[in-house]
């Protein structure tokens, strides 16, 4: 009985999730190009779905910076110059291509949507995204193997936290080695 009461609720969950990514292309599609206008041929532009501030910053940001992480790295061993946000950094990369960073926020939003409230005690994160623009900047520091995000404006807090499913991180690793980045081992 138990088992059929979790199932109808993920299917409801699921099925609130899909209606909620709709209701978003939907809105995208209403605001995007001139005027609120869709241009013929032109899809609209995702948006990651995190705090206004930090989105506008990815949005407005021509190349964003890839952060190959390592979780496993002793604390007292990262050099602070190598790290993002105290973890050490195997390697980073510019990513200016559309094609690209649309696929990584369309993964990213989905792991949002698809979400199913498992949080594992860990934060183990292997990818981090940067942009900066004149107006500030913006960091994700993501953990597909414990389903959480974490996001940063200016300063040294966290802005705001996500829960994710582990489904993006096949994009995100792939995306992150065509850009030459080893991701550390799981």
């Amino acid at each position: 009985m138990l088992d059929a009461v979790l199932q109808l609720v993920k299917l409801t969950l699921l099925s609130w999730s899909t209606l909620a990514l709709a209701a978003y292309a939907a809105l995208a599609a209403c605001s995007s190009g001139a005027g609120g206008e869709v241009q013929a041929g032109e899809p609209p532009e995702p948006l990651f779905l995190i705090p206004d501030r930090e989105t506008g910053i990815f949005q407005e940001a021509e190349i964003w910076t890839l952060f190959a992480t390592n979780p496993s790295t002793p604390k007292e061993e990262v050099i602070e110059e190598q790290s993002f946000r105290g973890y050490a950094v195997l390697g980073r990369a510019n990513l200016s291509d559309p094609a690209a960073k649309r696929e990584l926020v369309e993964s990213f939003n989905a792991g949002l949507f698809e979400r199913d409230g498992v949080v594992p005690g860990c934060f183990m994160p292997r990818h981090a995204l940067r942009a900066e623009t004149e107006s500030g900047r913006a960091e994700l520091l993501i953990c597909y193997q414990c389903r959480r995000i974490w996001i940063f404006g200016d300063g040294e807090k966290r802005v705001d936290a996500k829960l994710t499913t582990d489904r993006p991180v096949v994009t995100f690793d792939r995306i992150f080695e065509a850009h030459g980045l080893t991701i550390a081992r799981r």
